[in-house]
């Protein structure tokens, strides 16, 4: 035995146009050789930084490819987001006004003749004991008043507030006057 045993070949089919080629590899040796330098690279133009002012009054922007650098200003994908801010301008007040600027009416206040009433009562319980309880009925008297000006005012808590502050401003009056005849002011 003097060599390794050959093989037989099979016959091949013949080759036709149809057929397609197996791609190949050629030998290492054949390869061609690497350059010794490394590639030079095209220096990148840079463009000068814009502002988003005159962004703003730039033409029709060129639609952004990823990858590809644009001209015009950019941010990174995670870069801040410009805020809105609303206006602060006065609406005008011939044009319609925004719904969500309309506010809601104002309820009128009840309670004015209850707090008349609560007063003369004060300036009357006052004024049984001395005479310094006129200025409670005078507040009493004028809030009643008050209240019976108003259309949602309970007239009757009105009406018994100003004849309570009236009693109370008679019997400080009384007092005041007993006062000053003991003093010998009116002689």
């Amino acid at each position: 035995m003097s060599g390794p045993a050959e093989r037989p070949v099979a016959p091949q089919p013949e080759e036709s146009a149809a057929t397609p080629q197996p791609l190949t590899r050629p030998p290492v040796e054949q390869q061609p050789a690497l350059p010794a330098q490394p590639p030079t690279y095209r220096p990148v133009r840079q463009e000068p930084a814009t502002t988003d002012v005159e962004l703003e009054h730039a033409a029709q922007p060129e639609a952004r490819v990823p990858g590809i650098p644009s001209a015009s200003f950019s941010r990174l994908p995670t870069g801040p987001v410009d805020a809105v801010t609303a206006s602060h301008e006065e609406p005008d007040p011939t044009g319609p006004m925004p719904q969500w600027m309309i506010s809601p009416p104002i309820a009128p206040h009840r309670g004015l003749g209850a707090w008349g009433l609560g007063f003369s009562l004060m300036g009357l319980v006052a004024s049984l004991f001395v005479g310094w309880g006129f200025p409670l009925a005078l507040v009493g008297i004028v809030v009643s008043a008050m209240a019976l000006r108003r259309p949602l005012e309970s007239r009757a808590v009105a009406r018994w507030g100003l004849a309570l502050g009236i009693m109370g401003l008679v019997y400080s009056a009384g007092w005041l006057l007993w006062a000053a005849i003991q003093l010998g002011l009116f002689g």
